[in-house]
């Protein structure tokens, strides 16, 4: 009785170490990753978090497919990679997902909570963790293997990859530069006068040489990418937790205190400032003719890009947590009582409505003529336009 007692404590012990093996390995393409001009492969698409795709989506839309992940997703958007849409969940999974029918690939255990989005490196996807040892882990998807893992601190912020460094921080207030391809520390920047209170959860972008992230001390910071020395710091008033979008003429970027400013993106001297009567915690959607802002107030903003003015208010009335993607002259933005619209970026108005089953707190995003959004229930939606 003893040994036959043994024997199945023993097969239990195999049988639940090659769950966790093959858990750990539950991503194996085969096959090489390229990238495709209609991929996605990172958050906000480009370093400068543009959210635009030229080819349009005409609404009413319809939902194509639905996936199941298995856990919610946060506030980090899924990226496309070889059109395969990769998301992280809040139970630390990674999910590989066919976007032309919803098949999953595979899936991979990696730690603790995913919050921010990952991003494609090669064929690697590089991922961000909090409440892990190892908050930054590189993730061979051809072979279903780890480059490497790095220990940071918690990462809630999503990854930006420029000239193979990648830029993160951290919710303990340091900002890191480190090397794509190991992991390894090329700089670091800790915000002034640092408190336990004063973290990094505004993902990074950048324009030309420059990094640009807000921080919990209220302050937008703008940082040489090659060595992290401070160009220059703008006190914006209130906790920053919106990712700045930049163009040519200027970086953007809301607060909780519902302040929305306009900096130079060379010098950080303010053009304008406005009040969005609401907190922004998503980026905005610049565009030539129109910036867009989303609040938790309802309000979808549209306002002059050269002197803030507003142009049109569209009364959405639905928190909205994370900023809009646009595809042609539609953006698409979802909200946390589980609502999906398509509105016209020239005047505002809702070209179309839909429901979903749970909240949205991510970004969509949009690639191989499909608009894709995340929710809080563990659901992918991908949606289809008309013809």
């Amino acid at each position: 009785m003893t040994s036959r007692a043994a024997l199945a404590r023993r097969l239990a012990v195999f049988f639940a170490a090659t769950a966790l093996f093959s858990g750990c390995t539950g991503i194996r393409l085969g096959r090489n990753l390229h990238l495709q001009t209609e991929d996605w492969p990172a958050f906000g698409r480009t370093a400068a978090h543009s959210n635009f795709v030229p080819r349009p989506i005409n609404p009413p839309l319809s939902l194509a497919w639905q996936c199941d992940v298995s856990a919610g997703i946060a506030n980090g958007a899924p990226i496309i990679v070889d059109s395969l849409l990769i998301v992280g969940t809040m139970r630390g999974e990674l999910y590989a997902i066919r976007t032309s029918d919803g098949k999953q690939m595979g899936w991979v255990g990696l730690g603790d909570a995913v919050q921010g989005s990952p991003v494609a490196n090669g064929n690697s996807v590089i991922v961000p963790l909090s409440n892990s040892k190892e908050s930054i882990v590189s993730f061979d998807m051809p072979l279903g293997g780890f480059h490497w893992k790095q220990s940071y601190g918690d990462v809630e912020t999503s990854l930006l990859l420029v000239d193979h460094r990648l830029f993160f921080g951290t919710t303990s207030g340091t900002f890191f530069c480190v090397e794509a391809s190991t992991g390894q520390q090329l700089w670091s920047f800790a915000l002034p006068s640092n408190t336990r209170w004063n973290g990094i959860r505004s993902s990074p972008a950048a324009w030309d040489s420059t990094v640009v992230f807000g921080a919990d001390d209220g302050v937008l910071y703008a940082l040489q990418a090659k060595n992290g020395v401070v160009k220059w710091a703008y006190p914006a008033g209130a906790p920053i937790a919106a990712p700045p979008a930049i163009s040519s003429t200027g970086v953007v970027v809301g607060t909780i205190a519902g302040r929305v400013v306009a900096l130079h993106p060379e010098t950080g001297n303010l053009q304008w400032s406005v009040d969005a009567g609401s907190p922004v915690y998503g980026h905005v959607l610049i565009t030539p003719e129109v910036i867009i802002v989303a609040t938790t107030g309802g309000e979808l903003l549209g306002l002059s890009p050269t002197t803030g003015a507003q142009l049109w208010n569209t009364k959405i009335g639905s928190p909205m947590v994370a900023g809009p993607a646009a595809a042609g002259r539609t953006l698409f933005i979802g909200t946390l009582k589980r609502e999906i619209f398509a509105v016209n970026i020239t005047d505002g108005t809702i070209a179309w409505k839909g429901t979903t089953e749970g909240r949205i707190k991510t970004s969509p995003v949009i690639g191989y003529g499909m608009v894709f959004f995340a929710t809080d229930d563990r659901s992918i939606l991908a949606y289809t336009g008309i013809p």
